[in-house]
């Protein structure tokens, strides 16, 4: 074989071992694509707040006491606003002049709450409200073997606006605050129910109830407002809270000049308005004896009464 043919068989050899598809006869095989591993972008890191908590080591050896030190554990992110909505119960207390005839009455307070932190310890609370606040009155009245009894449950219900500041324990899940300051209400509406119950003395009975504003209801409300509480903070987002809280009128709910008897006795039922009435002022001049006399002539004359009441409110709030 000649020079040229050695070279030419040496060259099918050495392309037969490098690509043995070819040396088949079949198509050369293309391999898969490989796709990129791609990893999701991290999440930005929530700013959580740090809290103190008092851990308790055990001795190390014999003879030694047992230790604390505080540590710090991440809490919940920290916020500057937050919006609560809550509701709960009223319980009127009698105050003011002549209590001794008056009694309790419950109500009810729905309303919003807006908070902003000056400090870890610190807010400033306000909001606003619609409460209902009130008293009952119970009034006996007896001549020549006729008894009269006369129940009176008073009803206010205020539109009202707390400016107050609140004192709470930082760093902690669940905390207790404190919150002091002053309302304002603006009256939505007043009632006076009036039940009567009469018996003469050959022993026939009569009864009523009815139903009416209350005249010369003051159209403002003002006072002290105090509220002691627990909040759960149960997410970044959202809170629990139950609260107890004080609140003292500085106001006589009713204006004593416009309670004129002809308003008193107008709208009561003609058969026994009068009579109603005539208990009403006698038991009125029994507990105001120590007034002058002036004071109560021509006017149904009202002991001065103030608003003061426990609530017991429950809510959620919400942080922002």
């Amino acid at each position: 074989m000649s020079p040229t043919g050695w070279k030419i068989l040496s060259l099918a050899v050495a392309v037969s071992w490098s690509t043995p598809a070819l040396s088949a006869g079949l198509p050369t095989p293309h391999a898969p694509a490989v796709k990129p591993d791609v990893k999701p972008a991290p999440k930005a890191p929530v700013k959580r707040v740090k809290k103190k908590v008092v851990v308790k080591r055990p001795p190390k050896k014999a003879g030694d006491k047992e230790t604390e030190e505080v540590v710090e554990e991440d809490g919940f992110e920290d916020t500057k606003f937050e919006v609560g909505l809550g509701g709960g119960l009223d319980i009127g207390l009698p105050g003011g002049e002549a209590t001794d005839k008056l009694a309790s009455k419950i109500g009810f307070n729905a309303g919003l709450k807006f908070m902003y932190q000056l400090a870890s310890f610190a807010d400033v609370e306000s909001g606003l409200g619609y409460t209902t606040k009130g008293y009952t009155e119970s009034l006996d009245d007896s001549q020549n073997s006729n008894t009269l009894t006369v129940k009176v449950a008073h009803s206010f219900s205020y539109v009202e606006l707390p400016l107050m500041m609140r004192f709470s324990v930082p760093d902690m899940d669940i905390k207790p605050y404190l919150s002091l300051g002053l309302y304002l209400g603006f009256l939505a509406g007043s009632a006076e129910t009036i039940s009567a119950d009469s018996t003469l003395a050959d022993g026939s009975t009569e009864s009523f109830t009815t139903t009416r504003d209350i005249p010369g209801a003051s159209s403002f409300d003002a006072g002290l407002k105090v509220d002691l509480g627990v909040d759960w903070r149960l997410t970044d987002l959202l809170s629990a809270y139950l609260e107890a809280g004080y609140e003292r009128g500085f106001m006589d709910p009713v204006d004593e000049t416009k309670g004129k008897v002809e308003d008193r006795t107008g709208k009561l039922p003609q058969k026994n308005g009068a009579a109603v009435f005539t208990a009403l002022k006698d038991e009125t001049k029994n507990l105001l004896n120590t007034k002058p006399p002036e004071k109560t002539a021509g006017t149904a004359y009202n002991p001065a009464r103030i608003l003061q009441n426990i609530t017991v409110t429950a809510g959620v709030g919400f942080h922002f």
